[in-house]
């Protein structure tokens, strides 16, 4: 089923790392919803990223959970608020043996400053927020344009230590 605000688009996170999990971990799990471009979708991204995670088996006290979902939070609250020329926005959530990922897919062409950081002001302090957590964590914050159509891809990695 289509979606009333567009076609579906996944974007599919490849682990870092091609090894296979370790058997204990269950493999690569991943969990994608399409989201509009609301401030509604942001608590609903948040709360999404707390079922898949808790149900991937992240520890609910954890401090990876924690920041995954303050991660998730900002990045879709910055695609509710700059991705003005796309409808929808896509959420994949990622979780292997190695690491935890959390990407965010917009259709607007328009890209953030990159690298982020306190140089642009207020306007940009999610992406500021979100890359000062990955670094805490020792993990990695990626921007993805689409060269085929418009669109990005934010996309934090953070290792899983548990």
């Amino acid at each position: 089923m289509t979606p009333p605000w567009g076609p579906r688009r996944r974007w599919h996170p490849a682990p870092a790392d091609p090894a296979p999990a370790p058997a204990s971990s269950g493999g690569y799990q991943e969990h994608t919803v399409t989201l509009p471009v609301t401030a509604a979708s942001v608590t609903l991204a948040r709360r999404t990223a707390q079922m898949a995670f808790t149900t991937f088996g992240v520890a609910p006290t954890a401090a990876l959970l924690d920041a995954a979902l303050l991660i998730t939070t900002e990045l879709a609250a910055n695609a509710v608020r700059h991705a003005t020329a796309s409808g929808h926005l896509d959420l994949t959530l990622g979780l292997s043996g190695h690491e935890l990922t959390i990407a965010v897919h917009d259709e607007d062409p328009t890209l953030p400053p990159w690298p982020p950081g306190s140089r642009y002001g207020a306007a940009r302090r999610g992406l500021t927020v979100v890359a000062d957590l990955v670094t805490g964590h020792g993990g990695r914050l990626d921007l993805q344009p689409d060269y085929a159509a418009p669109g990005k891809t934010v996309r934090a990695t953070l290792p899983r230590t548990t």
